[in-house]
């Protein structure tokens, strides 16, 4: 990343990505190479290779290489996590005022989403299955094949994107990394008009009550 920044290359990004500006105030990028033209084509970085763009490690790489003829070759790619941008993605979140009333729910959904990933991590094959089947009965999802859910599911494990902490859990928060993500991207936040107070905590948006300390990928 810090050598793009280094270049004057443009880095295409779709609009409203927290990511972008935060790599910029950390040095990593400059804002003038922004370009926030990304709408999901790969044509834009077929037709230019002087350009880096966003996309998933578990998705892009596949399809330009195996699945659009213009490219068809290897895509080199960097985490944003090696970056530091250290986030949890895809958690399930409800209103504040509405935890108590919704507690009961949680307590044993939670869980159950918990022991979904572990056991899609250890045996994705009938997920992957069921997911190709739904994305290929609605016209209006992007193709979805059976050779990119295998590629995706293999690179999510291989890479650790989805792992346990380091108490062996799944899908729990580790509080000290969740309050370096507040830490972070309250800055970006605050200076795009938002209003957080200087006292934010991870514990007062991020919690494990709800979590099974006893669920992980190849524990029981």
């Amino acid at each position: 990343m810090a050598d793009i920044g280094r270049s004057d290359a443009s880095v295409v990004v779709s609009k409203e990505q927290l990511f972008p500006q935060w790599l910029v105030a950390r040095g990593l990028l400059k804002e003038s190479q922004l370009d926030t033209s990304y709408d999901g084509a790969p044509s834009r970085f077929v037709g230019d290779p002087s350009i880096a763009q966003q996309g998933f490690a578990n998705s892009e790489p596949y399809t330009y290489e195996h699945e659009t003829p213009a490219w068809d070759k290897p895509v080199a790619y960097d985490l944003l996590n090696d970056s530091g941008f250290d986030i949890y993605a895809s958690n399930i979140s409800v209103r504040s005022d509405k935890v108590e009333s919704l507690a009961p729910c949680l307590q044993k959904l939670v869980p159950v989403i918990q022991r979904s990933t572990a056991d899609d991590v250890t045996a994705p094959e009938a997920t992957n299955e069921t997911i190709v089947d739904v994305v290929s009965q609605d016209t209006s999802f992007s193709r979805y094949a059976e050779g990119e859910a295998e590629f995706s599911a293999r690179l999510l494990k291989d890479k650790g994107l989805i792992a346990n902490e380091a108490d062996g859990s799944v899908g729990t928060y580790d509080m000290a990394r969740v309050q370096g993500t507040v830490d972070g991207l309250k800055p970006n936040l605050v200076s795009g008009g938002a209003a957080i107070p200087d006292s934010l905590t991870a514990e007062q948006i991020y919690t494990n009550r709800f979590t099974d300390p006893a669920i992980g990928i190849g524990i029981g």
